[in-house]
């Protein structure tokens, strides 16, 4: 998925997907489960992926 087509489906600019996307803005809960509902997935799916590349233990 695009950029472009995730923010669309977010309902969010691109701008604010490619300051979260590069570490350089911060997001609000809201902003996170419109993300999620963008990409047609779970909340706990999205931190399923993120826990999953820190590693045991961390």
């Amino acid at each position: 998925m695009s950029i472009e087509a995730l923010a669309e489906a977010a309902d969010l600019s691109a701008r604010m997907v490619i300051g979260i996307e590069h570490g350089k803005r911060n997001s609000s809960l809201l902003t996170i489960l419109a993300l999620v509902q963008g990409l047609g997935i779970t909340p706990g799916r999205l931190l399923e992926s993120a826990t999953s590349r820190r590693g045991p233990g961390t």
